[in-house]
């Protein structure tokens, strides 16, 4: 089983629905959706400290 880009995105969106979280999905041609490819492209703003 392969997932696609869509079928990821789709996973994370179902996973932000259960749990009452946002997603934005930025586009890699704006310059924040590249700085974003530059660190790896999937960030997060975490609710807790990490321990």
């Amino acid at each position: 089983f392969i997932l696609t880009k869509t079928d990821l995105i789709e996973v994370l969106e179902d996973l932000a629905v259960e749990s009452g979280t946002k997603i934005e999905v930025l586009s890699s041609s704006s310059e924040e959706g590249k700085m974003l490819l530059s660190f790896g492209g999937l960030g997060a703003i975490l609710r807790y400290n990490i321990s």
